[in-house]
């Protein structure tokens, strides 16, 4: 241990980084995975690694989608994992998949729907910039958009109770 102090490969991965968790994951095909353990709001960046037919074998399953997907090894996919239940079919003996799963905040998309701004440097940014201003203000009438039309997604207790 004595000789990994002080080299780089001891630093910490994922330094400064807006993924909270990593892992490498051997997936179990026939069972559906729902991550209780991860918040709603919570996305999962997976990208499929190994050696496999990605035509025949190791596609993902969104069950509550009721969709299937080929995966090439490679292949990135962002799955709110904590409202989605996935799986992937099983690859042959002979053959190996890996998943390198990363997870971060929904919120970090809020950034990148900013141009890479937060808040506080977007209406900073906004003040001297036409172009950032036009750009914050497209983000803002976006926001209010969905703001307005997100609750037509969603009954009502009225519409599905009475006395």
């Amino acid at each position: 241990m004595a000789e990994l102090e002080g080299r780089k490969i001891a630093a910490p991965e994922f330094s400064g980084s807006a993924f909270s968790t990593t892992e490498i994951h051997l997936p179990k095909p026939t069972d559906p995975e729902k991550r209780w353990e991860v918040r709603f709001d919570t996305l999962e960046v997976i990208t499929v690694l190994g050696r496999y037919d990605s035509n025949r074998r190791g596609h993902v399953i969104l069950w509550d989608d009721d969709s299937i997907f080929p995966l090439a090894p490679g292949t990135t996919i962002l799955i709110p994992t904590g409202t989605k239940r996935v799986s992937f079919l099983p690859v042959a003996a002979d053959e190996k998949q890996f998943l390198f799963r990363q997870y971060f905040h929904s919120s970090i998309l809020r950034w990148i729907e900013k141009g890479g701004y937060s808040d506080s440097t977007a209406d900073r940014e906004a003040a001297t910039s036409e172009e950032v201003a036009a750009g914050l203000a497209a983000w803002e009438a976006e926001r209010s958009r969905r703001a307005r039309t997100s609750p037509k997604l969603f009954s009502k207790l009225s519409d599905v109770y009475t006395l």
